[in-house]
């Protein structure tokens, strides 16, 4: 792995575990002072919401990044186009309030769906801002504006809840880090202006790759956030706020450390262009350090999670334990089909890419809908058998289609897992025996499980000699030498 590689993971991790330490940290106070029925109905939008964000950012601004030498025609055609689009887009959010209130029997939902929706405009008038800095690779610059967005954003929802203002707190934390994110991507960005262009060229070539990446993303965004519309339907809210708890707490150690290292990948691989063994090379460097980060904290979560909920989040948390759980063993392999897809997207594949969305959701939504009658805990575990079932297409499609082996990836990812699972029954066994023979508080089993697992997984790294591991050593020796 070149030092460039690490340093645009570096600093793309920091920017993506420096928003979500202060994410969690502001999620345990507001959760110790609201109710899971708050959460249920902020879950009960988001649907919507991010829907309407991955249609602003996941489609013609990646096709920029991933374009060859894009001109200032495009960037200008992307801008305005998504402002547009953002407007419009808001209008049918607003226009629809009372009935999206009416599908959940919940009319507090209808200035919420009027206030939310401005997230979508906001996110407009900055996309194209992101992805000029994706391209610069200044991951740098976003990391400072994505933590202090995220900083200030957060203490402003804490001192709301703080006084009484209930879901509206959570409202105006995400309204506030949009506004102040895009805000800095104006004034400290690349200082880049729109021009007053609209070109039909520009827009039709890039929205032959950005139609199909835009079309995946909101079928992605639809099946991610489908379980809290039907929840929400057919169970309480407060049950529905248990769910999108262990949901949230379940993301930031995986999908949210999966995407932050392949945040940077497309940007990487699109300056290779004309080296495919430099791009192949890439992509094996992603794929072991994205399982080596990953997986340990994954099932160290699941293993550590009710001691985790009860001190940190309070007992009145409990009960969402067996989803955090399982959730967190669920997305155990998103390092691997994020991966992958991104390589897929890097080498323009956007149509095949979308092919084997449609095959994933459609077995996504169909075990969905079997488990729904019987329970949120199996509601969980349909999206591990998606999860599963999510990575093997995504390597079979990529194995198809650039001739990288299932095979060699196995032996990337199979070392890394078993070491994981092993430092995870190290944890729970010291966990077990700290609950048993010492009564042990919650706090200490924190501790003794977290420092016995991590402690097995470095040690057992290091006698592995596994690749990540020496060349994280190497780069700390390098940068205190």
């Amino acid at each position: 792995m070149s030092n460039t590689t690490f340093r645009s993971v570096a600093w793309t991790s920091i920017e993506r575990f420096g928003t979500q330490v202060f994410q969690a940290i502001f999620t345990i106070a507001l959760a110790r002072m609201l109710m899971p029925e708050d959460y249920g109905l902020i879950a009960m939008v988001f649907i919507f919401l991010m829907a309407g964000w991955m249609l602003m950012d996941g489609g013609l601004p990646l096709a920029l990044v991933q374009k060859k030498n894009p001109t200032e025609n495009d960037f200008s055609t992307v801008f305005w186009f998504n402002v547009l689009f953002g407007l419009v887009l808001y209008g049918v959010f607003f226009w629809s309030a009372p009935f999206i209130a009416r599908f959940y029997e919940q009319p507090a939902l209808i200035p919420i769906i009027k206030v939310v929706g401005l997230n979508v405009v906001i996110w407009s008038f900055g996309a194209v801002h992101g992805a000029k800095l994706d391209i610069a690779l200044k991951f740098k610059k976003q990391a400072f504006i994505g933590m202090s967005a995220m900083l200030i954003s957060g203490l402003f929802g804490v001192g709301l809840a703080y006084y009484g203002y209930g879901v509206w707190a959570l409202v105006f934390q995400f309204l506030t880090n949009h506004s102040l994110r895009i805000a800095c991507y104006w004034i400290f960005g690349e200082r880049w202006r729109p021009r007053l262009i609209f070109s039909l060229t520009s827009l039709k070539s890039l929205f032959s790759f950005g139609f199909a990446v835009t079309l995946s993303a909101l079928l992605d965004t639809i099946y991610k956030n489908i379980y809290a519309v039907f929840i929400g339907r057919r169970y309480t809210v407060g049950e529905l706020g248990l769910f999108q708890q262990g949901y949230n707490l379940s993301n930031l150690l995986t999908t949210n450390i999966a995407y932050t290292i392949a945040r940077s990948f497309i940007p990487l691989q699109s300056t290779f262009h004309d080296n495919p063994d430099k791009q192949h090379y890439l992509f094996y460097r992603f794929l072991s350090l994205a399982c080596f980060i990953i997986f340990p904290l994954a099932i160290l979560l699941a293993v550590l999670a009710e001691p985790f909920v009860s001190f940190v989040l309070t007992k009145k948390w409990l009960q969402a334990v067996p989803f955090l759980q399982i959730l967190c063993l669920s997305y155990l392999w998103y390092p691997v089909l994020v991966t992958n897809e991104r390589m897929l997207l890097a080498k323009g594949f956007s149509r095949p890419y979308l092919m084997s969305q449609i095959i994933k959701k459609a077995f996504g939504f169909t075990v969905f809908f079997m488990c729904l009658p019987h329970g949120i805990f199996w509601i969980c575990a349909s999206i591990g058998f998606y999860a599963f079932f999510d990575m093997v297409v995504s390597v079979i499609f990529l194995q198809k289609y650039l001739s990288i082996r299932w095979i060699e990836q196995l032996k990337i990812v199979l070392p890394v897992l078993g070491l994981a699972v092993f430092s995870g029954i190290v944890a729970w066994l010291v966990v077990l025996g700290t609950t048993y023979y010492a009564s042990a508080s919650d706090f200490m089993k924190l501790v003794c499980g977290g420092i016995s697992g991590l402690g097995v997984y470095a040690i057992g790294a290091h006698l592995l000699k596994l690749d990540e591991w020496k060349f994280m050593l190497n780069y700390l020796k390098n940068r205190h030498a």
